[in-house]
This record gives C-alpha cells, sequence and structure tokens, in this order.
C-alpha cells in the first residue's frame, strides 16, 4: 500500500495476510456482545466517504461491515446535497468521513438548519431532548441515521461536540497503513470523548519518553517496501514509532495530541502543535 504522501515522501508500505488477519479478530470481538442491540436499526447500511486507495477506507467499506454485518453505500466527491439526499434514499445508519469532510457538512447543517448553530454547547444534555431540538436536522439527514465514525485525521473537540450536539453518537479510529490499520476506536456503546479508545486486543502501545506513540504486535507491518532507511528509522527495537504525540486517560483511552515533527516547545518548555500554534497566533512562528 502506497501512502499519499501528504506529509511526506510516498512510501511503499509492506501488508501481509497475516497483518490483516490479526486486526479483524480483535474488532469482531468488541463488537459480538453488543449485536443485538444493532438488531432494531436492521438493515445497517453504512455511507463510505473514504478512498478506497487508503487502507482505513478499504477496512471500514470491506473488511469491518461482514462483521456488523452491514452493507456499504459508496460515494464519491458527492457535494452535502447529495450526501444528505443519499443517506434518506438508502436509509443510512452509519456516516464515515475524515474530519474535513464533517466540517463541510456542518456548515451545510448550518445553512439548511439554522437552528443548529451552537449545537456543540448542548453535547452534555440527555439524548432525547437534542433529538427533539434538532429534528430538522435528523429528518435532513434521514431518521435512522445514528452514527458518525472519523478517521483519517484528528478530528478536532468544537466539532466532535458539534455532531453530539445533534444527538448522533461519534466513533472516532486510529491507525496507520502500517498497523493494517486500526490501532484502537472509541467503542459505540462505552465513548469516552476526546479520544480515540483502547487499543485493541493483541495489540501493545506505549508512550516514549517524548509521548510518541509505540506500537508492536501482529498487525504491524515488516517495513517499508525497498526501503531500508526509512524501515530502520520507524522500526527500532521492535517497536513501530508511529511520529504521533498521545497520552492515556482513564481506563487506558488513548488521545492523539499531534504529530511529532509538529510539535514546538516554546522557552517555557510548553508543548505546542503546529495547528494549535496557528489558531492561537495566526501564523507559525519564524
Amino acid at each position: 500500500m502506497f501512502t499519499s504522501g501528504t506529509t511526506a515522501e510516498p512510501k511503499g508500505v509492506a501488508i501481509t495476510h497475516r497483518n490483516l488477519a490479526a486486526n479483524l479478530p480483535a474488532i469482531e470481538d468488541r463488537f459480538a456482545p453488543y449485536r443485538k442491540y444493532v438488531r432494531p436499526f436492521a438493515p445497517i447500511r453504512i455511507v463510505n466517504l473514504l478512498p478506497l486507495s487508503h487502507l482505513f477506507g478499504q477496512a471500514l467499506a470491506t473488511f469491518v461491515p461482514p462483521l456488523v454485518p452491514a452493507g456499504v453505500v459508496f460515494l464519491s466527491s458527492a457535494s452535502p446535497e447529495e450526501i444528505s439526499r443519499q443517506m434518506r434514499k438508502r436509509r443510512a445508519t452509519i456516516l464515515v468521513a475524515v474530519p474535513k469532510v464533517l466540517d463541510v457538512l456542518r456548515s451545510f447543517i448550518i445553512h439548511r438548519c439554522p437552528e443548529a448553530k451552537g449545537a456543540e454547547l448542548a453535547a452534555e444534555s440527555a439524548w432525547p431532548p437534542q433529538w427533539q431540538r434538532y429534528r430538522a436536522v435528523h429528518r435532513l439527514f434521514g431518521w435512522k441515521f445514528v452514527c458518525v465514525v472519523s478517521g483519517g485525521a484528528p478530528l478536532p473537540p468544537d466539532l466532535e461536540q458539534f455532531w453530539r450536539g445533534l444527538g448522533y453518537v461519534v466513533v472516532q479510529g486510529y491507525g496507520l497503513t502500517e498497523t493494517a490499520p486500526i490501532i484502537s476506536f472509541s467503542h459505540p456503546f462505552h465513548v469516552l470523548h476526546g479520544t480515540v479508545g483502547r487499543p485493541l486486543v493483541g495489540l501493545e502501545v506505549r508512550l516514549a519518553e517524548d509521548g510518541e506513540i509505540l506500537v508492536r504486535g501482529d498487525t504491524v507491518s515488516p517495513g517499508c517496501f525497498r526501503a531500508p532507511e526509512e524501515t530502520s528509522a520507524a522500526y527500532r527495537e521492535g517497536w513501530l514509532h508511529t511520529g504521533d504525540i498521545g497520552e492515556f486517560a482513564p481506563g487506558g483511552h488513548l488521545v492523539i495530541k499531534g504529530r511529532k515533527k509538529e510539535m514546538i516547545v516554546t522557552p517555557e518548555d510548553l508543548k505546542v502543535f503546529r495547528t494549535t500554534w496557528r489558531r492561537r497566533r495566526g501564523r507559525f512562528p519564524a
């Protein structure tokens, strides 16, 4: 699988059948006790907006749905209007997208349903009042739509709060191409907001002294294709160095802080990530 090269030079990651086979049982075991709770929503349909050229898109479109079980609707380069129309038409239950698409849909929702502006402030309320208050939004996307799954990039807290405030369950996933691909995901029935859930069974995840997330287990790729230098840099002492900075919340839930190479240490020894700096100062430091 070749990465897109958006944050570095493109590289090929060798993925074995063993890597993929090790990833799926852990996901199935986590879903199994809760299948009875999703039966009232059957048939489950997933609208998938992730590209199949990425392993995360493949996992959410082809590997995971049979474990639910669920059908999948594929949309490519669809406008917000078309996404909402297809979700109503297909009676979709779950929307899978990257944070950027969820942000675009937020603007679309506020435009079509002005009462949704400030929905993030209602995120801590009980679920039924939210559903009643924003029933116009639920009518817009269809009454069977209950869950948003975000992956591929960190989900900003305000965006998570907005979708929760509308009355939807928000699930975050974290993984890399090198981990085939899922490392952890927040459980739909036990969501700890602001986290990407607990690591899957069979994966060892720990933090280096600087907070970098390290992973090892059967899902971890053997290395980069014809790139010994990249392989030796990322795989050290049996651990995959993800390049992501994180921390563990109570209960072993993983929190993603940002990319290691985008971390800035201020003179006060505060660790600030470039996205945070841009939001606070309007620009990066020279």
